[in-house]
């Protein structure tokens, strides 16, 4: 299983709402505190990034938008690994 949750970065609720509003993917609400603390662990190197994270917490790939042009390819990667 594959699966995206959203962390934005967005500094306001409506900002926040226009980028994650009608896509099909999870996100971490925008007043929880979990917002600031995931960014914080996964020590996010910019905007935007995507994270690649296990389900036990380990990252896997910090920086996987670097690899997203690798389309399908990357994403097996991440699923065998």
């Amino acid at each position: 299983m594959f699966e995206v949750i959203v962390c934005s970065k967005d500094n306001d609720e409506a900002s926040f709402k226009n980028s994650t509003e009608g896509t099909p993917f999870l996100a971490i609400p925008f007043d929880s505190e979990k917002r600031e603390g995931t960014s914080s662990k996964y020590a996010v190197p910019g905007i935007p990034t995507l994270t690649i994270v296990r389900e036990n917490g380990e990252v896997l790939e910090l920086e996987g938008d670097m690899q997203i042009g690798k389309g399908m390819e990357a994403i097996t990667t991440w699923k065998a690994a």
